[in-house]
């Protein structure tokens, strides 16, 4: 296997080669699946689950399978390109004898870099990365088989409360409850929704391998929500009650001893998983009679499966919710697969997520503009007023990000970064830092860095924020004199919502981005150097250099609003949804009542519809 960096080494288009991977994974992915569609399998699958997310969900699986192999043909692409050295072994992908790979290697489209299928057992031993994942693949299947086995000796709907015959806003347990950080209730607070028509729920992403403290059960009842757990054993000191679906019947599956081929086989297992979590989530929503269900998170299969529970049970059933995390980054060509979004209805920040949805093959039904969703203007320390009592005139707020082989960001980039920053502030004693890290292992990973880092907060002028995970940008960049982060950088868009001037170093290359036909070497560079010297002139002359990190042309286009107040427009728009729901009017018609409310009160263009009917039923 070829060494790679897929932060450090360019694309055809002069970007980091990442953005090309995702967008080649794309491509494949979007072919292979219509070659699936074709199907007799595929085609009896939208009977049994009549909705058009079906094939977003198996573009989804597609691409992350057939991910590493085509990561594996860009980086040989690059390193024939660029005129390295490489041996013909070197030179060939090779892939598992199995289905979904046959298909990729009809759609092959890799010029001089040939695809080889190999016996799965002894690719699984040239490769560490796919061996792991045959090991996991193989336990989760086991354990899938144990737990569907498990269900049939279960209490029957074990649920641990009376469920609320009005309908019931479930959310699921992803960021916390905690106000003052990201969190999973921000739309509830001032929303005018019961609590006792709230159901939190926890799986096992909720508990990141950790179990769900007594503390966090019992702030969620004294604020009188209901709440349930998915799994079994994430509950401190309640591991034994958790609820499980009613036993799926064999006939509702596709039998496997029918497949002709390899491929039918593949496409069999897929559309039985899927079935399988439909299922699960069906039985979830008619037992706690969902009407939303509030998810918080992008990016998972699980997602798909959650909105086509809702779409199979026809115009009387309920919706899956949503809100938009981060600064849109890939291209809408390469979006699908890296950021799947199948909620009915989604809150954004601004009308920008129209370019990216709707090139997404339509996959939203209602975008609601709502500004950014949290409350980001209320902050409880400001760690600027600590910097300047001892002397500082002149503070940066400075975001990271995750780095690594396979992410945009490589190691040695982001110890330039922070190199080039800490240097900065040590050589002027009148600068300060405030760093608030992505992750707690980012720094604590580039050692080479750590003896300027520990100089760096000695010297008492460089506050690295704790406790990182979940914690607003803005905490950081509150009263500073600029923020700047890596790559399209959401910290930074977030500290300029907030109020601070920001600027994103976009060591990715990323030239496409609408930021660089805004503000090229205003709010956004690609060479330090270069920004490092602006910031430096801004520094010395304000006035004469006001336009470094000044975003006031463009402010709209990032939050039209600017009032911390997005929450509690996704509030009073569910609120209004619940209504609609207890007047009895179906999926539809409660949409669409609860649009038109939003468009008179906010403005027909913060209501962006993609179906045209409100519906992606089929």
């Amino acid at each position: 296997m070829l060494e790679y960096q897929l932060g450090e080494m360019r694309g055809i288009h002069g970007d980091v080669l990442k953005y090309e991977v995702e967008e080649k994974a794309s491509e494949l992915a979007i072919h292979i699946s219509y070659s699936i569609e074709s199907t007799d399998i595929f085609k009896q699958l939208v009977k049994i689950l009549p909705s058009r997310r079906v094939l977003m969900y198996f573009q989804y699986i597609v691409k992350q399978e057939i991910y590493p192999f085509v990561r594996q043909a860009c980086v040989i692409k690059w390193y024939k390109r660029n005129g390295k050295e490489i041996s013909l072994q070197e030179g060939v992908v090779k892939a598992p004898k199995l289905g979904i790979f046959m298909l990729l290697k009809e759609c092959w489209n890799f010029e001089d870099i040939p695809i080889l299928l190999v016996n799965q057992i002894f690719l699984g031993f040239t490769s560490g990365s796919l061996l792991k994942k045959l090991i996991k693949d193989n336990v989760k299947s086991y354990s899938d088989k144990v737990r569907e086995s498990s269900i049939k000796f279960r209490k029957n709907n074990y649920l641990p409360f009376h469920v609320n015959q009005c309908g019931t806003i479930a959310c699921h347990y992803s960021e916390g409850i905690d106000p003052s950080r990201r969190n999973d209730l921000n739309w509830y607070f001032e929303s005018g929704v019961e609590p006792e028509r709230i159901l939190i729920y926890f799986d096992i992403n909720s508990s990141r391998g950790k179990s769900i403290g007594r503390k966090i059960i019992q702030k969620i009842e004294c604020q009188r929500f209901n709440w349930v757990s998915l799994e079994k054993g994430i509950i401190e000191g309640n591991e034994k009650n958790y609820w499980q679906p009613s036993r799926i019947l064999k006939n509702m599956l596709f039998e496997k001893g029918v497949v002709q081929n390899k491929i039918e086989a593949w496409i069999i297992k897929v559309a039985n998983d899927l079935i399988k979590q439909v299922h699960f989530w069906c039985s979830f929503y008619d037992d706690f009679n969902i009407k939303i269900n509030y998810t918080p998170e992008e990016g998972m299969a699980k997602n798909i499966a959650q909105a086509i529970a809702f779409d199979i049970k026809n115009g009387m059933s309920g919706f899956l919710a949503g809100k938009q995390r981060s600064e849109f980054l890939y291209q809408p060509t390469s979006f699908i697969g890296v950021n799947p979004n199948p909620k009915h209805v989604l809150f954004i920040w601004n009308e920008r997520g129209e370019n990216y949805f709707k090139h997404n093959y339509g996959r939203e039904a209602i975008c609601i503009v709502s500004g950014f969703t949290n409350n980001i203007y209320q902050k409880y320390e400001n760690y600027c007023q600590k910097l300047r009592s001892k002397g500082v005139k002149f503070i940066i707020a400075l975001f990271d990000s995750m780095c690594g082989p396979d992410l945009q960001f490589s190691m040695n980039s982001m110890a330039k970064f922070y190199q080039s920053f800490l240097q900065l502030m040590l050589d002027d004693s009148t600068i300060g830092l405030i760093i608030k890290s992505k992750k707690p292992f980012v720094i604590n990973n580039l050692t080479t860095i750590h003896p300027l880092f520990i100089e760096a907060i000695e010297s008492g002028r460089c506050i690295k924020l704790e406790n990182e995970l979940g914690r607003f940008p803005s905490d950081a960049s509150f009263g500073a004199d600029i923020a700047v982060g890596c790559g399209i950088s959401s910290a930074v868009v977030e500290a300029v919502i907030a109020g601070c001037r920001g600027i994103h170093y976009d060591m990715t290359y990323h030239r496409n981005h609408v930021f660089y036909k805004w503000g090229y070497e205003r709010f956004i560079f690609n060479d330090l150097e270069k920004m490092i010297a602006a910031i430096k002139s801004f520094k010395i002359n304000p006035d004469s250099n006001l336009d470094i990190g000044d975003w006031g042309p463009f402010l709209d286009l990032l939050d039209p609003f600017r009032d911390g107040d997005g929450g509690k427009r996704m509030g009073e728009y569910f609120k209004w949804c619940l209504k609609g729901f207890d007047d009895g009017l179906s999926w539809g018609e409660v949409i669409n009542k609860a649009n038109i409310k939003y468009a008179e009160k906010w403005g027909g263009n913060k209501v962006i519809n993609f179906s045209g009917n409100y519906s992606m039923r089929k």
